[in-house]
C-alpha cells in the first residue's frame, strides 16, 4: 500500500482517500476509494496538472473507486490531482506534498521481452551541481520508442535537447539519435514524450541518454546523463562499438558456469548454451592459450536501427593479446534471469588483469574492441594445474599408451588428448591422417560417410580444423603443451571435442577411467 493523501473539496462538498501503489510492471496508480456525493450518471476524469490522465468513469450509485495508472512518479512541487465533472473540478490534492522523492539510488525499473527490453526507467545523474533532476522512461510500442521525460531543476523557459547514444558511461560514445527539442516551463519543469519510429527492443546494455543544451556553435554541454538496461556488476569490464549494421557490447567478467537447458531445467544455475549454426555441441572451454580460463567473455549483438538482439549469427571472436591473436569458441548463451533478452556469444578465456583488445568478424564487417577493463580474478576457487596421466587405447586388439592432461576448476572438470597419438592409433584400423600448420586433413573419408547432422553445415570457431577429403567440416580449440614422453610440444584437444569428431567418422571412443577404446560405431 503507498502514501495516504485526502482529496479536499474543491467547490463542492466532495471528499475521499486516494493512495498511490507500485504495481508488478513498475507502474504507478493512483486508486481513489469513496468519493461522496457526486453526482449519478455523469461522467467523470482525472487531471494531473499539466496531465491529462485520460481516465473517465461514469457514476451509477453515488460513490466510485477507481485506478489511475502511469508510468512514471510525477515530480515537482506544484503538480495537484483533480477530479472533473466537465469543466470543473470536484476535488484536489497536491501530488508531491503527498510522497516522498524516489530514491536516486533506486535500481532501474525495466521490464524484459523476447529480444531485448520492453521499458526502463532511468533517473538522470546531474553532470555538475545544479538542482536537475527527473526520471526518463522508455516504452517499446508499435509506433516505436515512447520516451516521456518528468523532469525539474530546469532554466525556466530555456530549451533543451536530449539523445540516445551508444555506450555505456561512464565511457562516453557517439550519438544515436537526437531527441526533438524541448522547453522548460515558467516553473522549471517539463512533463512531455517523443516517439522515435522504428525501435522494436531497448539493448540489455549499450546505450545511455543525455540531457543537454547545444551550444551556438553546435557541440552540446551535457547537462546529466544516465546508462540504460540493466547495471553491470563492479567487477564486469565493458565496452561498446557498433557496424554499419550492429551495435556490439563486449563484456569481460568473472568466469561463468556454463550449462544445458536440459541441466537448467534440471535446477542447476549458470550460462544457457544453445546451438547455433555452425556450433555441432556447445561446449565450456577449460583452457585458454595454455592456461587455465579465470575470465567469461561475452559478445552481445544488436541490431543497430532496431536495437534487438541479433540471434543465430556466426561471429569470429579473437583475442589480441601479446602480439598474439588467439580464437575463442564463441558459443551462443543466455542468463537464465533475463533469457533470449540477454542471447550473446561467447566463452571462458584466460586474461591477465589490465585491458583487453577483442577483434569480432560478423560476416564482412570486422571491429576491434580495445580497452576493455579486466579485473582481477578472485583468488578462490582455485584452479588445479593440468596434471599428466597415462591413458590405455585399445584399437582393434592393439593397446597404446597415451598421456593426457587433466584439470579442473570450481566449474569444471577437463581432459585433453594429443592428437598425434589419436593419429597413430587410428592407423591401427587403416585411417590415415595428416597434420599440418593447425590442420587435420583426412583423405581417404569422404564426406557423405559422415554421420553429420544439418546443424553441422557451418564448422565452429576455433585454431584447429579438420578436414574430410579436403573439406573443412569441423573446427575445435587446441591447446600447445608439452609431451611429458617426448618432451616436445604437441597440440591438445578436449576429449569432448575428439569423441565428437569421430562420431562423424564413424568411430566410438568409449572411456572407463585410464582405459580407453576406439571402435566402430553401433548402427
Amino acid at each position: 500500500m503507498g502514501n495516504l493523501s485526502q482529496l479536499s473539496a474543491h467547490k463542492s462538498r466532495q471528499n475521499a482517500s486516494f493512495y498511490m501503489h507500485k504495481s508488478l510492471n513498475s507502474w504507478y496508480y493512483f486508486q481513489v476509494d469513496a468519493i461522496q456525493n457526486i453526482a449519478n450518471e455523469r461522467a467523470y476524469a482525472f487531471r494531473l496538472v499539466p496531465i491529462f490522465l485520460g481516465t473517465l468513469f461514469e457514476i451509477t450509485k453515488g460513490e466510485v473507486s477507481v485506478k489511475v495508472s502511469f508510468n512514471a512518479r510525477p515530480r515537482g512541487q506544484k503538480k495537484r490531482l483533480y477530479v472533473l465533472a466537465a469543466s470543473s473540478a470536484l476535488a484536489t490534492t497536491t501530488i508531491c506534498s503527498a510522497f516522498a522523492p524516489m530514491s536516486a539510488t533506486a535500481s532501474p525499473q525495466y521490464t524484459v521481452g523476447p529480444v531485448g527490453l520492453t521499458s526502463d526507467t532511468v533517473t538522470l545523474t546531474p553532470t555538475t551541481k545544479s538542482a536537475l533532476s527527473g526520471d526518463i522512461t522508455l516504452d517499446v510500442n508499435k509506433s516505436g520508442l515512447d520516451v516521456s521525460y518528468h523532469l525539474s531543476g530546469l532554466q525556466p523557459a530555456k530549451s533543451y535537447d536530449a539523445g540516445l547514444f551508444q555506450g555505456m558511461l561512464p565511457k562516453q560514445g557517439s550519438l544515436s539519435q537526437w531527441l526533438p527539442k524541448f522547453t522548460a516551463t515558467r516553473e522549471g519543469t517539463w512533463d512531455g514524450s517523443a516517439v522515435l519510429s522504428g525501435v522494436q527492443a531497448i539493448p540489455e546494455n549499450g546505450w545511455y541518454i543525455s540531457l543537454a543544451q547545444v551550444k551556438s556553435n553546435g557541440t552540446p554541454n551535457i547537462l546529466a546523463n544516465a546508462n540504460i538496461g540493466v547495471p553491470l556488476p563492479s567487477n564486469v569490464g565493458v565496452a561498446t562499438v557498433w557496424t554499419k549494421k550492429y551495435l556490439i557490447s563486449v563484456q569481460i567478467g568473472p568466469l561463468a558456469t556454463m550449462i544445458t537447458k536440459a541441466q537448467a531445467k534440471a535446477g542447476m544455475k549458470g550460462e544457457i548454451m544453445v546451438s547455433s549454426p555452425g556450433v555441432s555441441m556447445p561446449m565450456m572451454a577449460s583452457h585458454f592459450d595454455g592456461h587455465a580460463v579465470n575470465h567469461h567473455l561475452e559478445v552481445h549483438i544488436f541490431n543497430r536501427q532496431t536495437g534487438t538482439v541479433a540471434m543465430n549469427l556466426t561471429p569470429k571472436v579473437d583475442v589480441l593479446l601479446n602480439g598474439k591473436t588467439l580464437s575463442v569458441p564463441a558459443v551462443a548463451m543466455y542468463g537464465q534471469r533475463l533469457n533470449t533478452a540477454d542471447y550473446h556469444y561467447g566463452n571462458n578465456v584466460y586474461l591477465p588483469s589490465g585491458s583487453a583488445s577483442i577483434r569480432i568478424s560478423i560476416g564482412s564487417e570486422t571491429v576491434d574492441v580495445k580497452g576493455i577493463t579486466v579485473y582481477n580474478a578472485p583468488a578462490s576457487p582455485a584452479t588445479v594445474k593440468m596434471l599428466p596421466h597415462i591413458a590405455h587405447v585399445s584399437v582393434s586388439g592393439k593397446t597404446f599408451e597415451m598421456p593426457v592432461l587433466t584439470s579442473a576448476t570450481s566449474n569444471s572438470a577437463a581432459t585433453d588428448v594429443p592428437l598425434w597419438y589419436i593419429m597413430q592409433a587410428l592407423e591401427t584400423l587403416h585411417i590415415r591422417s595428416t597434420w599440418h600448420d593447425g590442420q587435420w586433413n583426412f583423405p581417404s573419408i569422404q564426406p557423405q560417410t559422415m554421420s553429420m547432422s544439418s546443424s553441422m553445415s557451418m564448422p565452429m570457431s576455433g585454431n584447429v580444423s579438420v578436414s574430410f577429403d579436403g573439406k573443412v567440416i569441423e573446427t575445435m580449440q587446441g591447446t600447445i603443451a608439452v609431451d611429458p614422453f617426448s618432451k616436445h610440444k604437441t597440440t591438445f584437444v578436449s576429449l569432448e571435442s575428439l569423441q565428437n569428431l569421430l562420431g562423424m567418422a564413424g568411430l566410438q571412443c568409449n572411456v572407463s577411467g585410464s582405459d580407453w577404446t576406439i571402435v566402430p560405431a553401433q548402427k
